[in-house]
């Protein structure tokens, strides 16, 4: 049945949310999961729906981060500091006109696209009642077990997910009986619309990331495919299936770990499976480590300069083991990490802008552009050719080492107090001759791997946490940065950076690295216009604090 969706909306509930030790970045904005913000996530769940409004009840608004991508087409509706959730809701429907409201809680991601009328969502798993409300089936009958209700703690039942769909005349009806000690747990509101409005409940998967006991469930649901490679939670062994469509890819890095000696495989998840050389591999099975990796602690944790010391001497010790601590087994041309590589991602990144519309991503090519009103940019064309002029010269002879070689925030798993690392996706270039020798690599890409992580922010513009504003012929470009980046930078530069790197060559070889990755993202032109200027920035020595913003 085809619906006219110009009286449905979506409310996403923002304010008066508190959560637990595994999240502690309590900006609402700025809720994750993984690397990636909740709300992006909720956003991606109903993106088929182009012509749904999107409302967000916040306490108060920013009008900055509100600019952030994910945010876009979306209004924002400032509740205040109410202090039940009921009475944020409250606020937040007086200021929408739509009838039918479809309400999520910014820690729920909801299972199923669809938009249900007169609906409730449970967890369709029944699990032990924590700190939330629920619903048992009792003689076919419903039983509410309410937040706070102490009883009820531990009964098997379905969690309430918060989330509900509703008309904003039985929403205005019901509220204006709930009494002030009722107020902040919705299931007194769902309760009633249930029993008197006859609203279904609906069964679904529950994912929640403001409950210690879900959120690990809710992150692994979130893991993401990239390029080639396919990962996928085996619930029953508890290990991570690594498949891939490139048979060659994959089968390097398998036979990466298995010649690393013991000392350096000890970095990385245990590996289950088992292949000789001759055979095609399509998967690993590996260790699951439940760890963040160091791209969300990062962004969205705030752990003191003594957790970011224990990290950072972590990885300095992983660098030397890899780099310092043998000889290096090959001192040859290195073009095929750069100077090679640069120039085949940029032809391919030439073809796609010279066939797209798109203006800005034409001037940025062939023209430069002006930045933030007061930074100029040159041509790509021009950038590309400087670049790859000191990078023939770099490349003729360089010594290379058994190494990482993607050393970047996201492939670095870490215990936040004890800052023990597991590193995952390796290179692992196999030189075809030498060809038992994989992972060849120069120690200093793997330190502009960090730099772009912890200095250029790569990390927040791969998961739209920036701002761009596009007109005539000027860009404003901000990256968000977190609260610990200026702290963050000092360690890394003072503890490895500033040990091992020219600070030109580390130009050199960050500003290549922005853009040679231009066409991996011609899915996204916002991130590839990005990474371009990044690109351009640091080529061109602009400080990176005029474009970043901090909250």
């Amino acid at each position: 049945m085809n619906k006219n969706f110009s009286d449905y909306c979506i409310l996403i509930l923002a304010g008066k949310v508190k959560l637990s030790d595994h999240n502690t970045k309590s900006h609402e904005y700025l809720f994750n999961v993984g690397n990636s913000l909740a709300f992006e996530k909720i956003k991606e769940k109903f993106s088929f729906k182009k012509e749904i409004k999107i409302y967000i009840a916040i306490s108060k608004i920013n009008k900055k981060l509100s600019k952030f991508l994910p945010f876009k087409n979306c209004q924002f509706i400032e509740v205040g500091e109410t202090e039940y959730v009921m009475d944020s809701l409250s606020n937040a429907i007086d200021h929408i006109d739509e009838n039918n409201i479809n309400i999520i809680p910014i820690t729920t991601i909801p299972e199923k696209k669809d938009l249900k009328i007169n609906s409730c969502f449970f967890g369709i798993d029944k699990i032990p009642k924590e700190n939330w409300s629920a619903i048992k089936f009792v003689d076919n009958n419903l039983k509410f077990l309410f937040k706070n209700q102490r009883n009820s703690y531990g009964l098997i039942s379905h969690p309430f997910t918060g989330r509900f769909s509703a008309q904003k005349v039985h929403l205005k009806n019901v509220m204006k009986d709930i009494i002030r000690e009722d107020r902040s747990d919705l299931l007194n509101l769902v309760k009633v619309l249930i029993e008197k409005y006859k609203y279904k409940v609906i069964l679904e998967k529950w994912f929640d990331i403001g409950h210690e006991a879900t959120y690990i469930k809710s992150k692994l649901s979130s893991i993401s495919s990239r390029f080639f490679n396919n990962l996928v939670f085996d619930y029953k062994n508890n290990t991570i299936i690594k498949s891939s469509s490139n048979s060659e890819k994959i089968s390097n890095e398998y036979f990466y770990y298995s010649k690393l000696p013991k000392r350096l495989r000890n970095y990385f998840p245990y590996i289950y499976s088992t292949y000789n050389l001759n055979q095609s591999i399509y998967s690993i099975e590996m260790e699951y480590i439940p760890y963040p990796n160091l791209a969300e602690i990062f962004l969205f944790k705030n752990i003191g300069p003594n957790g970011w010391i224990r990290i950072i001497s972590s990885i300095k010790k992983i660098f030397d083991d890899f780099y310092f601590k043998e000889e290096y087994l090959l001192e040859t041309n290195l073009s095929w990490l750069y100077s090679s590589k640069l120039s085949q991602r940029f032809e391919q990144t030439k073809i796609y802008i010279n066939q797209s519309n798109n203006n800005k991503l034409k001037n940025i090519l062939s023209n430069g552009l002006c930045i933030n009103k007061n930074f100029y940019i040159d041509d790509l064309l021009t950038t590309y050719n400087n670049l790859n002029n000191y990078l023939l010269n770099y490349e003729k002879s360089v010594k290379q080492f058994i190494g990482h070689g993607d050393l970047c925030f996201n492939n670095i798993l870490v215990d936040k107090l004890s800052g023990y690392i597991k590193l995952i996706d390796p290179k692992a270039f196999n030189n075809q001759k030498n060809n038992d020798i994989f992972g060849l690599m120069d120690p200093s890409y793997d330190l502009a791997k960090l730099v772009h992580s912890y200095k250029y922010l790569y990390d927040s513009i791969v998961n739209n946490i920036y701002s761009m504003d596009i007109r005539g012929n000027d860009v404003d470009l901000l990256i968000y940065a977190p609260y610990e980046y200026e702290l963050v930078n000092k360690y890394f530069d003072d503890l490895i950076i500033n040990k091992y790197i020219d600070k030109f060559t580390l130009k050199i070889l960050t500003s290549s690295l922005f853009i040679s990755m231009m066409p991996l993202h011609k899915d996204d032109e916002n991130r590839m216009l990005c990474f371009a200027i990044l690109g351009s920035i640091i080529f061109k020595g602009y400080e990176i604090k005029d474009f970043i913003l901090k909250l």
